[in-house]
């Protein structure tokens, strides 16, 4: 039986692994690494989901995706971004501080942020927000054709809620119901944009489709309505 010995291990070139961690869209490192789920291609997502506003197939093999919603089949590839982090020296935090002065042009921090420089809030972010549990910041406000009854429904006490972007609207939907106290004959109706929301649909998905070039918090209303069967 041969024996392994640390001097048989042979270094590998970045520019041969490149081709497996390299977006075919943009030619840059994978940043927030997604596969679409019927051919298993990855890339940006930024990429892919411009790519999916005006195409429903892979760039790659031109497999169909989903007929009217592509993103439905996009899936986040948190084990290829935990490699590309790992064998690009710096990505991480380099993105991490392309975010931070992103936020500092556009007014996008928070009110008790620091005037910090782009170097350190990119740090902060790196060390406590770890980029692949991504949460999203929502308001929810009752619908405005909605006409409220107070006899069926109890106000909302905190209309901003963050919580993770793979949340679905069936948890929203059971949250809601607790929150508001809705008895049993209604259901709790999700809209953004107008547009009643799936249940299984992600706030990921809704951020993408509907609220993409807006400003947070991804602001969803709610209605009620009666139950059959």
């Amino acid at each position: 039986m041969a024996t392994f010995h640390p001097t048989n291990q042979r270094k590998v070139p970045i520019c041969e692994v490149n081709p497996h961690i390299v977006c075919p869209l943009c030619a840059g490192y994978f940043i927030d690494a997604t596969t679409i789920a019927e051919c298993l291609h990855t890339f940006c997502k930024a990429c892919i989901v411009k790519h999916f506003h005006y195409h429903n197939t892979c760039p790659t093999c031109g497999v169909k995706a989903h007929d009217t919603q592509p993103l439905q089949s996009l899936r986040a590839d948190h084990t290829m971004q935990d490699v590309v982090f790992k064998l690009v020296p710096n990505l991480q935090l380099e993105e991490a501080r392309r975010t931070a002065e992103y936020k500092q042009v556009h007014g996008l921090e928070l009110p008790n942020e620091t005037s910090a420089s782009a170097s350190t809030c990119a740090a902060e972010v790196a060390t406590h927000i770890p980029l692949n549990d991504e949460c999203l910041s929502l308001k929810i406000e009752k619908h405005p054709d909605w006409e409220e009854d107070q006899r069926f429904v109890k106000p909302l006490d905190h209309v901003y809620i963050r919580c993770s972007a793979h949340t679905t609207f069936l948890h929203l939907r059971k949250y809601l119901t607790q929150r508001l106290s809705v008895p049993p004959i209604f259901e709790v109706e999700l809209l953004c944009n107008n547009i009643v929301l799936h249940k299984d649909y992600t706030l990921e998905f809704v951020w993408l489709a509907q609220w993409q070039k807006k400003q947070p918090p991804l602001l969803i209303h709610y209605r009620l309505r009666v139950q059959y069967g």
